[in-house]
């Protein structure tokens, strides 16, 4: 993986708490600050996603590599909250095309979101034809913050010692199995080819 692009919507309705993956990306990025490069961007409206995905779209040109889009914010089933707006998988997939034909090919896409692919597996490999996706990963149910950052840590990690979004995730699937199942994190494709934790 040649860089993380990171969207996030506030976590919190109080602007006293800041729960933020953040930290997360700067402690790995200073443990690897040659391995792991990342953009972090924040979106709390359906115009400012737009604006983050056309600044995803310029630097994510690939030259034998792929890039993973982190998506991150409260979600339920096929949706994705931001602020006060929400994203159906269907919208999200819509609002992508706009901004580019193909936007996200070769690129994985991860949601960092409670139960948004949850019961959604049509729409999401609709999604991926639409897009271009290699993948999509999630949650497929409620996850603590907290195991979703450590799984999110490992998965990073695993992704940046790889050129090709489907051969890391079946290697990080395979070496961790267990936080896997724990958290539900799924991963639907096109080619059915990689196995369930």
């Amino acid at each position: 993986m040649k860089l993380l692009f990171c969207i996030e919507a506030d976590w919190e309705g109080s602007a006293k708490k800041q729960s933020s993956i953040l930290p997360m990306l700067q402690c790995i990025s200073g443990i690897y600050p040659s391995k792991i490069k990342y953009i972090f961007r924040t979106a709390n409206t359906t115009a400012e996603f737009k604006y983050c995905l056309k600044k995803f779209k310029q630097i994510s040109k690939t030259n034998d590599d792929f890039c993973g889009l982190f998506i991150c914010g409260h979600g339920k089933p096929g949706v994705i909250h931001l602020g006060d707006d929400s994203l159906s998988i269907e919208q999200l997939a819509e609002i992508s095309t706009e901004i580019g034909e193909k936007l996200y090919s070769g690129h994985l896409i991860h949601f960092d979101s409670c139960s948004i692919i949850k019961g959604t597996k049509s729409q999401i490999k609709k999604f991926i034809k639409l897009t271009g996706a290699s993948c999509v990963t999630g949650f497929e149910d409620e996850v603590d913050f907290i195991e979703s950052l450590a799984l999110e840590m490992i998965f990073i990690d695993c992704l940046s010692d790889n050129n090709n979004a489907s051969d890391a995730v079946e290697k990080f699937l395979k070496e961790h199995k267990s936080i896997c199942n724990r958290t539900k994190f799924k991963v639907i494709d096109m080619s059915h080819s990689l196995p369930s934790p």
